[in-house]
């Protein structure tokens, strides 16, 4: 609910077919296909991927978790490709406190807008972090 949208990424079971990896725990690619397992080159190349996109949320002060279940639930329903067994969802918001990662400390809207108003007001070169945030104190807020 107080994400904007949500990004989907997943990876499609496509094994890349090195004689003698047996990185999957199979003895090679035929066996790993026939099992019904996953290249573990393609989840390998999913997980960098994963942690690009949410590094530039992050940088770009994007707020955003990782969730297995919401990865879950798009190929269950088949919103993604039928090649695609793993996905990860990564929901993006922007907002005073990250919806994702507020269990820390329960400050109120009022009490950052407070805290801002007075670094605002009195020019300070202070910074307050709150949660997850780091929150730099220019006049030009």
């Amino acid at each position: 609910d107080a994400s904007h949208c949500i990004l989907l990424i997943g990876a499609k079971n496509s094994p890349i077919g090195l004689e003698g990896c047996s990185y999957c725990g199979f003895e090679n690619c035929a066996e790993m296909v026939k099992a019904g397992a996953n290249c573990a080159f393609n989840i390998t190349d999913l997980g960098i991927a994963v942690g690009s996109a949410v590094s530039v949320a992050a940088d770009n002060r994007i707020d955003n978790r990782v969730l297995f279940s919401a990865g879950k639930a798009a190929v269950r329903s088949g919103f993604m490709s039928e090649t695609v067994r793993v996905c990860y969802g990564i929901p993006l918001a922007t907002a005073i406190l990250s919806p994702f990662f507020n269990f820390l400390f329960e400050f109120s809207e009022h009490i950052i807008k407070l805290i801002l108003a007075l670094i605002y007001n009195f020019n300070c070169n202070l910074m307050v972090i709150c949660v997850r945030h780091i929150i730099p104190c220019r006049k030009s807020l």
